[in-house]
């Protein structure tokens, strides 16, 4: 999408323009799995680290339009029906921003659309995508795979 302001946004590059405190726990995934191209971003989270994200910069947005976001989230690994994973992304430097999409899954293996409109107060921002999954049972580790991120003014 020649609109979206996203750079590598399928993850095709690696996560060149992407970057994280948890380098250890992000992993790029090569298959056929992928929702767009052949690769995706995955955060391996289980019960001593159940929270990651990626994050990268957005700058000369325009304050006088509004951008429609739609990315792809999946779980990956076994999800019973105890368990569950919150998947957001949000504008972190932007006092108005904060979180512009978020959604519980309770179903894995199936990428699921997260939709929203964000219209940013400043023109450079950091755009956070981030995952929390909350663990019971016999499940101590999930995959949160982000795909296909498109924040788009047209």
């Amino acid at each position: 999408m020649p609109c979206n302001v996203v750079s590598n946004p399928s993850f095709e590059s690696g996560l060149d323009g992407w970057h994280t405190n948890l380098a250890s726990a992000v992993k790029i995934i090569t298959s056929d799995v992928a929702y767009d191209g052949n690769s995706f971003v995955s955060l391996d989270l289980n019960t001593d680290r159940p929270t990651g994200d990626i994050h990268t910069y957005l700058y000369d947005l325009d304050t006088a339009k509004s951008y429609d976001l739609k990315v792809q989230v999946r779980v990956n690994g076994d999800l019973p029906s105890v368990n569950q994973c919150t998947f957001s992304v949000e504008a972190n430097d932007d006092p108005a921003g904060g979180v512009i999409s978020s959604d519980y899954i309770w179903t894995a293996g199936e990428w699921i659309q997260l939709n929203g409109t964000y219209t940013p107060s400043v023109r450079d921002t950091e755009f956070k995508l981030a995952a929390t999954c909350h663990f019971s049972g016999d499940v101590q580790a999930l995959g949160a795979a982000f795909d296909d991120v498109i924040l788009s003014d047209c």
